[in-house]
Order: structure tokens, then sequence, then C-alpha cells
């Protein structure tokens, strides 16, 4: 038991309202929600929604449960993110198992996602073809001329070697629904941690065959438990590896391949936030000085493989950079940027 958890600890039984009121009151100091993560931290010992909280406030609250409600907050207290406290994280409308082995599902990725629905879809895969929020899954193109791209720092366009697209993916048209289910292909999702990309791809794509790859023995754990309990260890295949090195896929066919990745991008120098820095693996976090170590081994081996496109999460800032490296590796493809929900350019896709 943390100390800090003893200062609130007393001899008296309370209620579920009590409790919740010294949960918030605690929280105040160190989280910027500390209504919802009080809420959220008595839910899940209490196996309560936020409603059921709400109309079941004068129930009483045993002294296990008080015990372990307080030992929630101590562990908050430190800075520990809520998804490592309540092994729990809603991604792309889904809930994931989470534990400090694999970083934490970011919104940001769910862009990723949605541009590889797209993308498969609009090349003939079968699909559900909508975002959890209703929206259908797809972007509205914003070309620039050929040679250029929008320079987010200064406003205005810089000479660029590829021909470029800017996405912005809060903007919507519809999207071509697909009638038939003639595309064929393995998705490669490489870093794969918690497994959050590879399936919710394949809880929104039939037919279509996956792989997550991870350095990490215990990350293949976590997306091993999170597969089994989505019904999909028919869909996609775990394989232990750094990157694509030494990858066989000599027995997959002669399926089309599309590559996915969210690796490390964070400057070795960057400055985290504490909850970031002190319980999330680093393994998964920094990658070099400039954050793009991991991006500058994956782009040639992907190189060998000819995948019809590789869609890659990325740091705003890496994108002039990753533009020179794909140029001299990827010369017949097109590259686009993909704008998440703020207007930053989050997502980097090659296409054949």
């Amino acid at each position: 038991m943390f100390l800090l958890c003893s200062e609130i600890i007393t001899p008296f039984k309370l209620n579920l309202k009590e409790i919740l009121k010294i949960a918030k009151k605690k929280l105040q100091g160190v989280s910027q929600t500390p209504f919802l993560d009080a809420e959220i931290l008595v839910g899940h010992i209490l196996k309560l929604s936020r409603t059921e909280l709400v109309v079941g406030d004068d129930s009483e609250v045993t002294e296990k449960q008080k015990k372990d409600i307080l030992n929630l907050i101590g562990r908050r207290l430190k800075n520990e993110p809520i998804a490592y406290l309540t092994n729990q994280k809603s991604f792309y409308g889904l809930d994931f198992y989470v534990n400090e082995n694999v970083l934490i599902p970011r919104p940001e990725t769910d862009i990723l996602v949605e541009e590889v629905v797209r993308f498969c879809m609009e090349a003939g895969a079968s699909g559900v073809g909508v975002l959890p929020s209703g929206s259908l899954v797809t972007s509205k193109k914003v070309p620039l001329e050929k040679g250029e791209v929008f320079c987010k720092d200064t406003g205005g366009l810089k000479p660029q070697a590829l021909p470029f697209n800017s996405l912005n993916s809060n903007q919507k048209t519809p999207l071509r629904k697909a009638q038939d289910n003639t595309f064929k292909c393995l998705i490669i999702d490489v870093g794969t941690g918690s497994g959050c990309i590879p399936i919710s791809l394949a809880m929104n794509l039939k037919n279509l065959n996956f792989m997550g790859i991870d350095l990490s023995e215990k990350a293949l754990e976590v997306a091993k438990k999170n597969i089994e309990a989505f019904g999909l260890k028919d869909k996609i295949e775990l394989r232990k590896g750094d990157l694509l090195e030494g990858l066989d896929l000599s027995l997959q066919g002669n399926e089309e391949i599309i590559i996915t990745a969210n690796l490390p991008y964070v400057e070795d120098s960057a400055e985290l936030e504490i909850g970031v820095k002190d319980y999330e693996p680093h393994l998964a976090l920094f990658s070099g000085e400039d954050g793009l170590n991991h991006y500058r081994k994956l782009l040639p081996q992907a190189e060998k493989m000819k995948p019809i496109a590789i869609f890659l999460e990325i740091d705003p800032r890496q994108v002039e950079i990753l533009q020179e490296i794909s140029q001299g590796l990827f010369p017949e493809y097109e590259v686009e940027v993909v704008k998440d929900l703020t207007g930053k350019e989050r997502v980097f896709v090659l296409l054949k």
C-alpha cells in the first residue's frame, strides 16, 4: 500500500458516493481530468459503468474494494497511466488489453488504420468501411503541384523532390463501396505491440491475411492475448523479429503486401510527460537523434518486398527527411501525407 493511500484510509465504512468524492479530491493534484479518472478507477474495481456509478451512489463499498480503489489512486498519484491501472484501452472503437510491456494506443493511430481500410476497400476488398464515429472511411485529397509540399512552420510552399498529396483526415468524401471480393493481400504490421493495428484492420476488412511482428517477447504475449480475445487466431499470425529482417514469406503465396508501422519516432532528447517517460516502454518510444533510426532501417528492408503500399505513423517534423529517404528507395511510388484531426501531418504513405 502506498503511503499516500494510508492518509485517506478510515476505519469507517464508505458508500459509493463517499469513495468517489475521496478519489476525485485526491486526484486533482496529478490529473487534468480527476473526475473522469476517479470514475474510471472506481468503476473498474466495482465493475460498474459510469451511469451505474451515479445510480448506485448509496451502495456500500466493501473493505477489500476500498483497499483496491485506494491502491489504484496511490499508483495514479505517481503518474502511472490509467490504461495500465485498468489494463484496458479503447482504440478504433474496440477495447484492448494493455500493460507496461506495450505502448498505450493513441487516437492519432486511428488515422493510419482508417487510411489502410480506405485503401483496401477502394482496391476491392470487402469490409465494413465505417468508422466507429459513423463517418465514412476515406479522406478528401488536396493535391499540391508536383514537386511542392506545404510547410506548416512557414505557412508556405517549399520545393520537394517527389509528387506529394496532403490529405486531411477530417474532410470526408463518399467511399466507393466494394462490390466484389477480388482484392487479396497480406498486411504486415511491424512493431505491433498490443496488436491494435492488425486487429482493428482484421475487424474491418474481410478475407485478408495479417501478420504482426515485434522484437519484444512480452509485447507479443499481449498481442496474442488480444488476438485470442477477438477470435482472430486464424487471421493474424504473430512473429518475433527485428523489423522485417530475415522475414521469409515463401510460404505466403503470391499475395500482394501492405506494410504498416507505428515504430518509435521520438527523439532521444525529447522531454516527455512523466506518465509516458516513467511508465511506457522506451523501446517503443525513442529512435535516435532525430527519431528516425527505426524507419531508416525499415524502409530498405521493405523495398526488397515490393509492397503495394506502406503506411507509417510519424512526427510531423519528419516528413521532409522521409521524403528524401523514400526518393532513392521508391522512385516509382506516389507519396501522400495524411493529417490528423489537429491538422498535423501524421501518416506517411507510399503507394505503388
